[in-house]
C-alpha cells in the first residue's frame, strides 16, 4: 500500500508552495461535514469530502484558482466521476452539474499549473469545460469501489494506488517535471521574478545550453533566437516557392493570390534577411546562434542527401518537373492545368 502521509520526494511540491491553498471557500462554507486532507505532491494538493445541502445550492459559487478538481459522487447506483478545469471567471453552483442535493462528494484537487490526468491528458484543453473522468481513466474498478466506499481514507489509499504509478510511468523516474520547477521558481519569490532571472534558475534545456557555455546571454533568449531563425528559413523558402510558382504557372488556380505581383514576396524575404542579420546586438551571441544553426542545416542536408538517394533513388541535382513533384503529394494534380493556357492536359506519364 502507498503511504498517504505528505512526502516531499522528486515529484513533491516545495514547502514554500503551502501559501497556496485552493480551497473555494464561497463553496466550502455551505457544505455539510466538509474535511480534507492536505497532501502537495505528485501535483495534488488535497483531498476533500463533503455532503451537498440546499444553501450550496442556492448560495455557492466557484472562484478562479487556476486549479484542476476529479469528483466523486458517492453512493450512486452509477458510476458519475467528472473532472473539471480551472475557470477564468466566476459561476453559480449550477456550472459544476455534477452537484444534487445530499450528495455525499469525494474530490481531488491539483495544485495551480501541477495537475496531471492519466495519460498525460491535457490540462488546458479543459479550462472552463468538464469531461467525464471515465472518458480519461481506464481503471473503472478503481472508480467503481471509490464510489461505493464511505471511508475517506480508504477512498483517499485507493486513488493514490491507481494514481502514483501512473503519475510515475508517464514521468522519467528521478526527473522533477520542467513545469513543476518553473512554478516552484516562481512561488519561491511571490511572483516576482523577470524571464531572465526565471531561465538561469531552472533545470532542463536552458540550463544545459548555459552550461555549455553556448550563450553569453540569458539561456531562454537564446533558444528563442535560435529557434527564430529557423523559422526565418522557412518564411524566406516559401516567399521564393511564391515566386518560383508565379512564374512557372502562372494560370494555375488558386484559393488565394498574392497582390501585386513579386513586389510582396520580395520585400518580405528582404526583412527576414535583415532580421536575420540583426537577430542580437551581442556579436558572439550572433556568431554562436549562426555556427549552432549552420550545423543543424549541415546535418538535416546529410540526411536530405540520404533520403534522395538511397530511398527515393533519384539523382541528387537532377531538376524534376513541377507538375511531377505536384502529383507525388497529391494524385489529382496528375490532371493540371496547362502553365500558359490554362486548360487541363491528360494525366502525366509515369
Amino acid at each position: 500500500m502507498i503511504d498517504i502521509i505528505q512526502g516531499h520526494d522528486p515529484y513533491a511540491s516545495s514547502k514554500k508552495e503551502i501559501i497556496i491553498v485552493p480551497k473555494q471557500p464561497l463553496m466550502v462554507q455551505h457544505a455539510q461535514d466538509y474535511e480534507f486532507l492536505d497532501y502537495r505532491a505528485y501535483g495534488i494538493s488535497h483531498f476533500y469530502r463533503f455532503r451537498v445541502t440546499p444553501e450550496m445550492l442556492e448560495k455557492a459559487t466557484i472562484v478562479p484558482d487556476g486549479t484542476v478538481d476529479i469528483i466523486f459522487r458517492c453512493g450512486q447506483d452509477r458510476l458519475d466521476v467528472t473532472c473539471y478545469g480551472a475557470v477564468l471567471k466566476m459561476h453559480t453552483i449550477d456550472y459544476a452539474s455534477i452537484f444534487h442535493l445530499d450528495d455525499n462528494i469525494f474530490g481531488i484537487r491539483f495544485l495551480p499549473g501541477k495537475a496531471f490526468l492519466p495519460g498525460g491528458y491535457p490540462i488546458g484543453s479543459l479550462t472552463e469545460s468538464s469531461i467525464p473522468f471515465t472518458e480519461i481513466c481506464r481503471d473503472q474498478a478503481m472508480m467503481e469501489v471509490i464510489t461505493r466506499s464511505s471511508d475517506f481514507k480508504e477512498q483517499i489509499q485507493l486513488f493514490l494506488d491507481a494514481y502514483i504509478p501512473d503519475y510515475q510511468n508517464y514521468y522519467n523516474p528521478g526527473t522533477r517535471p520542467f513545469s513543476y520547477s518553473m512554478v516552484d521558481e516562481i512561488t519561491k519569490v511571490d511572483g516576482i521574478i523577470n524571464v531572465n532571472e526565471l531561465s538561469h534558475t531552472i533545470d532542463g534545456i536552458m540550463a544545459l545550453i548555459n552550461a555549455t557555455g553556448l550563450s553569453t546571454t540569458s539561456p531562454l533568449s537564446f533558444l528563442i533566437l535560435t529557434g527564430v531563425i529557423f523559422w526565418m528559413v522557412a518564411y524566406i523558402v516559401t516567399h521564393l516557392n511564391v515566386l518560383v510558382l508565379r512564374k512557372r504557372l502562372p494560370k494555375a488556380p488558386r484559393t488565394f493570390k498574392v497582390p501585386f505581383g513579386p513586389v510582396i514576396p520580395i520585400i518580405g524575404s528582404i526583412g527576414i534577411v535583415w532580421m536575420i542579420y540583426n537577430i542580437s546586438s551581442d556579436p558572439a551571441t550572433r556568431t554562436t546562434i549562426y555556427a549552432i544553426c549552420g550545423i543543424i542545416f549541415a546535418a538535416l542536408t546529410v540526411y536530405a542527401t540520404i533520403w534522395v538517394k538511397k530511398v527515393m533513388k533519384l539523382k541528387l541535382f537532377k531538376p524534376i518537373p513541377l507538375e511531377k513533384v505536384m502529383s507525388m503529394e497529391n494524385d489529382l494534380y496528375h490532371v493540371y492545368r496547362n502553365p500558359k493556357t490554362g486548360d487541363h492536359i491528360p494525366k502525366l506519364e509515369k
